[in-house]
């Protein structure tokens, strides 16, 4: 089944999913969910079936824990 291209309409502005976590930061998508589920994060809001993530105020305190990527 293909990921829908549209976006839910009701995403917060400052919504930051799993995805760009894993793009921004030295981290894969699979620990990010480790440490979901082990407590080092917070559980992620679901708005879809194929979006889930947290409202940037929420998140920012846990992205100390990983190292931004370098872009080249």
């Amino acid at each position: 089944m293909p990921k829908p291209t549209q976006t839910p309409a009701n995403l917060p502005l400052d919504f930051y999913p799993t995805s760009r976590i894993s793009e921004e930061y030295r981290v894969t998508r699979n620990t990010i969910h480790i440490h979901c589920r082990n407590g080092k994060l917070p559980k992620p809001t679901r708005y879809s079936h194929y979006y889930s993530g947290w409202p940037l105020s929420e998140i920012a305190p846990y992205l100390a824990l990983y190292t931004k990527r370098e872009v080249v």
